[in-house]
């Protein structure tokens, strides 16, 4: 059976079951009365609806979009209030949109002319181009080179196209597409499907509507209530930031939803939840036809041919079978939770003066030649008390879970594929003005002139555009990141180039300590310090505080100020500076470290020594740690006085070399100055040869005691063993 004809027959039966029909209505139907009574929007590009309403009758019938079909077929919830109950849900399916669509290519509504053409290859048609007309089965479209028709040289072949027709007679007629004037299909159905299938085209698209009926219990009066879920567009957030002296800011904030439900806001109750819980599109509604394996090429192709036989005393069958299980698993998602609590409003009153302008780039108030003008138009300008008061919150703020939701304190309308607008939070909050360095370069000379705003509005802040105020000086605008209750957020809004940062780093290990001593190695701990210096220098005409950003890596801050902010991945330090001076500021982290040893090493004996000074040895170990870094540090001695000494018995050696070289080179000559060089040449070389007697032995009493060190250092090894917790 074709599949598209099993899906309109499954369909058709469950139809029949539940006493509906795909196109009419039953006159105990409702038709689209449950109104929407409340919606819950999500970030997570979902939202809930609940619709409540007196039905009449045994059936009700919503209207729904088409895109909205899957999620409500997996999240519908029907609750019949005079506790009856839901007995069958019903979606129509139009079998002859379906059909038409089925013998109709897709490229048919989206092609012309020419698509059309090849898609009608076979059929019956009449086509009329420029001086004549021919009537037959197109047999097939193909490209053609038409030449210029004038004899001018110049021009150029054009591409064209060509329809070939079979008549009556077999005779075959090519026909430029360009000069027909109209095709008449003579073939009834594709006339009828290419009418369904325009008709399609215009009607397609999510904003198309279907009937939903369900069938209720019994024949009466009662009140239902529907929930579902469904997909929205996110809830877009929005802030104005409104900067004091004081540090303490103003943040408003609204959010922007659309209503894409299908059906009519009025007077619902509202609310917005940030954070993003799971979600994801299930298709429930069309027929899923499974693949089944095509086993025809098993079947048995040749006859079996009779087996010869031969004579014998008796003879023997056997077989085995072969069996294949599968199984399947599948795993449940829970759902996720909502979050928040509230905070004070305040309002902030100020006025304009006519004699003062604000100057963004020094954050102060100055001396204007623009007095006057701006006196004449003070009255027409928005205050800083208007900026404030123009603004109300309309929602309350609740921690459910781990999100946020802003539910709206009165009922909201917004008509259906309408955007409106929601003012959701208005709070006082810590905020200052800095100039922030987010890179790693040794030398940054551009910054951002940054906000610092710490949330302490008790609720989570989603991203979304901010705009910052001076009063009511608008002084820039930047993108306040996810933000969590308590966090501390960073809105950069403009460059600064006046201020500098030279920065360097360096490391280095402190503070061994002994862990452990086994078998002649030992695991210290340590700490490994990274120091970062800053050179910030400042050439603007007021007092900067500038924020630099160190990488966290690990390691823990040391006496950094109160105001750090610790980041995921970085640390926020800031640096005050005053104006046009430069300042200096270092800090360190450190990060605690572990390293297995041999013993007779400088970090383990280093080590091994500040376990003694802090009695942290335990006390039957004492003695002979004591001993082995008395005697490590006595061979220390020994291998630098034996390096020193190898070494002067090397440059005495080739000083020998030397003076015997030279002996031979004058022993022929018979002069007074060869003589006396002669003499003096034997002089030194005897100096030296009792040199090296002397050393020679000094090299053999070092070698002795290096050997006798090594020993006693090995046997003291084996010998130290011990563990400090």
């Amino acid at each position: 059976m074709n599949r598209r004809w099993m899906g309109f027959g499954l369909c058709a039966l469950l139809c029949a079951a539940s006493g509906c029909a795909s196109s009419t209505k039953s006159a105990n139907s409702a038709g689209d009365s449950l109104n929407v009574s409340k919606v819950v929007m999500y970030q997570s590009g979902v939202g809930y609806v609940e619709r409540v309403g007196e039905v009449k009758g045994s059936s009700l019938t919503l209207n729904i979009r088409t895109d909205q079909i899957n999620d409500i077929l997996k999240s519908l919830t029907v609750i019949d209030r005079s506790k009856g109950r839901p007995v069958s849900m019903t979606l129509p399916v139009d079998r002859q949109t379906l059909d038409a669509l089925s013998q109709i290519p897709e490229q048919i509504t989206n092609g012309g002319l020419l698509a059309l053409l090849r898609a009608f290859r076979g059929a019956n048609v009449t086509i009329k181009s420029r001086g004549k007309t021919v009537t037959g089965r197109i047999v097939g479209v193909e490209r053609m080179t038409v030449a210029p028709q004038n004899r001018d040289r110049s021009a150029e072949p054009r591409e064209d196209w060509r329809v070939t027709v079979l008549d009556r007679n077999d005779a075959l007629h090519p026909i430029e597409l360009s000069k027909i004037k109209s095709v008449n299909l003579h073939d009834k159905n594709l006339s009828s499907g290419l009418a369904k299938s325009l008709d399609i085209s215009l009607n397609e698209g999510d904003w198309k509507k279907v009937s939903l009926t369900i069938q209720l219990e019994g024949d009466r009066n009662r009140e239902v209530a529907l929930s579902y879920i469904v997909a929205m567009p996110t809830w877009k957030p929005a802030y104005r930031l409104i900067l004091s002296d004081d540090g303490r800011s103003v943040l408003q904030g609204w959010a922007v939803i659309t209503n894409v439900t299908g059906s009519d806001w009025d007077n619902i109750s509202f609310s917005l939840v940030s954070g993003q819980p799971m979600s994801f599109t299930y298709d429930l509604y069309t027929p899923h036809f499974l693949i089944r394996p095509d086993l025809s090429g098993q079947a048995q192709q040749v006859a079996v041919a009779p087996r010869i036989q031969t004579s014998g005393f008796g003879s023997a069958a056997g077989g085995s079978a072969r069996e294949v299980q599968a199984r399947a698993a599948s795993r449940p998602a829970a759902p996720a939770a909502m979050a928040k609590q509230s905070a004070d409003m305040r309002m902030m009153e100020s006025a304009v003066y006519a004699d003062e302008y604000y100057d963004a780039d020094n954050w102060a108030y100055a001396e204007s030649e623009m007095a006057a003008p701006m006196m004449d138009s003070r009255r027409a300008s928005i205050s800083d008390a208007e900026l404030l008061g123009s603004f109300e919150s309309m929602a309350t703020a609740n921690q459910v879970g781990s999100f946020d939701e802003y539910r709206l304190a009165s009922g909201l309308t917004v008509p259906d594929g309408s955007t409106s607008l929601v003012n959701l939070i208005h709070y006082e909050l810590p905020a200052v003005e800095a100039r922030l360095f987010d890179r790693t370069g040794s030398l940054e000379t551009q910054s951002y002139q940054t906000v610092q705003l710490q949330n302490s509005s008790g609720v989570s802040l989603e991203p979304g555009p901010i705009t910052i105020y001076r009063g009511s000086t608008f002084v820039g605008e930047g993108y306040l990141s996810r933000t969590a209750a308590g966090a501390t957020a960073y809105v950069t809004f403009a460059n600064e180039s006046r201020v500098s940062v030279r920065r360097d780093a360096s490391s280095f290990d402190e503070n061994y300590r002994v862990v452990r001593v086994n078998g002649g190695r030992m695991t210290y701990a340590f700490e490994q310090v990274s120091r970062h210096n800053f050179d910030v220098t400042n050439n603007t005409n007021t007092p900067a505080t500038v924020l630099v950003r160190v990488p966290r890596s690990g390691s823990m801050p040391v006496e950094l100020p109160e105001s750090v902010v610790i980041g995921e991945s970085e640390y926020t330090l800031p640096i005050a500076v005053d104006a046009n001076a430069t300042t200096s500021k270092s800090f360190d982290f450190r990060v605690r470290r572990e390293s297995t040893v041999s013993m007779r090493s400088d970090g383990a004996v280093e080590a091994l020594e500040r376990g003694l000074k802090e009695n942290t040895i335990p006390a039957g170990n004492v003695e002979h740690v004591r001993r082995f870094v008395e005697l490590y540090r006595a061979n220390a001695t020994v291998t630098e006085e034996l390096k020193l000494n190898n070494a002067l018995k090397k440059d005495l050696d080739a000083d020998q070399r030397n003076i015997s070289q030279s002996l031979a080179d004058i022993k022929s000559i018979n002069t007074s100055s060869a003589a006396k060089l002669r003499e003096q040449l034997i002089d030194r070389q005897r100096a030296n040869e009792r040199k090296l007697v002397d050393l020679t032995g000094k090299l053999a009493e070092l070698q002795v005691r290096q050997s006798e060190i090594t020993v006693e250092l090995r046997t003291l090894e084996r010998e130290i063993r011990f563990d400090i917790q």
